[in-house]
């Protein structure tokens, strides 16, 4: 079950959406909805969103907006808005997908399956580290990095975050 906050500006897009979702998308629950950037905010306090549905252009400030404001982003974005001049921004943002209204079905559809795909293929075997021990690592091709423990004959995949000072921190890894 994917957990899911419509953010959208217009009523009638965000009971659009509900309604495609129920219709096509049954393994989608939506949690919350909001309609407006100050209100997806206070919701992403609260709860915990596999995906987002999130609209652009909105009053006061846009999609974009929201996502630099939160900081722990642990969901998917698929933006859902009736402008196509937005998709490169979109891409630099990390989009999972972007819907163009009226939203096709069987573009939801696919972007739903995205999200599942995602939220299954980043769980069973990545683990998650409270206090890595000193490590050095390698910047690969694409994102990918590489770490080498101390003492270990073996490399590990991982993921870092960049930290004050130009340091990084270990959040994940798939262990040798």
């Amino acid at each position: 079950m994917l957990k899911a906050i419509i953010v959208d500006d217009e009523e009638a897009g965000v009971e659009s959406l509900q309604i495609l979702l129920k219709k096509n998308c049954p393994t989608v629950q939506v949690i919350a909805t909001a309609n407006s950037v100050s209100e997806a905010e206070e919701k992403l306090a609260t709860a915990s969103p596999d995906v987002i549905f999130l609209d652009i252009a909105m009053p006061f400030a846009n999609g974009f907006e929201l996502l630099k404001k939160v900081k722990n982003k642990n969901f998917s974005v698929v933006f859902t808005t009736a402008y196509n001049e937005y998709a490169v921004k979109a891409i630099k943002h990390n989009a999972l997908d972007y819907l163009l209204k009226p939203i096709d079905s069987d573009e939801l559809v696919e972007a739903v399956k995205k999200c599942e795909e995602k939220k299954d293929s980043g769980s069973p075997d990545i683990k998650k580290i409270e206090k890595p021990d000193r490590f050095s690592f390698t910047r690969a091709k694409g994102i990918q990095n590489t770490c080498t423990y101390p003492g270990r004959d073996c490399v590990c995949r991982c993921g870092l975050y960049p930290s004050p000072g130009g340091r990084f921190k270990l959040y994940s890894y798939l262990p040798c």
